[in-house]
């Protein structure tokens, strides 16, 4: 079996989502992922929903920038 990519990460977000976490919560979140597997995907956190789309946002709350197999071993807890 292969390794998960940042992309099928990306999909999987809304799945993950815990809308009782984000109560009253409206964000838009950019995140802006380099290197191998890079890009960038707008995560909008709106009347408990996360949805997840590839592009640049507008006007977003937040940017988070960083290499995208940094952020991938992150998330899958390989590394803090």
């Amino acid at each position: 079996m292969s390794e998960i990519t940042v992309p099928e990460l990306m999909s999987r977000m809304p799945k993950a989502f815990q809308p009782e976490k984000a109560a009253g919560v409206e964000a838009v979140i950019q995140y802006h992922l380099t290197g191998e597997e890079g890009g960038d995907w707008i995560i909008t956190i709106k009347d408990g929903q996360c949805t997840v789309v590839e592009g640049e946002a507008e006007k977003a709350n937040m940017t988070l920038t960083a290499d995208a197999q940094d952020y991938k071993e992150v998330i899958l807890g390989k590394t803090d």
